[in-house]
């Protein structure tokens, strides 16, 4: 979705994980924990926003839907 080169690792226990669980990414040599904050990270370090094409109403659902699965 954003073009970004990565690699999957799936830890055999996660001591190593910011919060002890996923998600989480290993970004310049930083371990970042929770997927608010990875996808805030992006946007600013890499300019990526992944509901940037969204309207207000649809990024509104994209929030109430990401806050339900947590």
């Amino acid at each position: 979705m954003a073009n970004i080169a990565y690699d999957i690792e799936i830890p055999k226990d996660f001591a190593k994980a910011p919060k002890g669980k996923v998600p989480f990414i290993d970004y310049e040599g930083k371990l970042i924990g929770d997927s608010t904050l990875i996808i805030e990270m992006l946007k600013e370090k890499e300019g990526i926003d992944p509901d940037g094409d969204l309207t207000s109403t649809e990024k509104a659902i994209s929030l109430a839907f990401r806050r339900m699965l947590k």
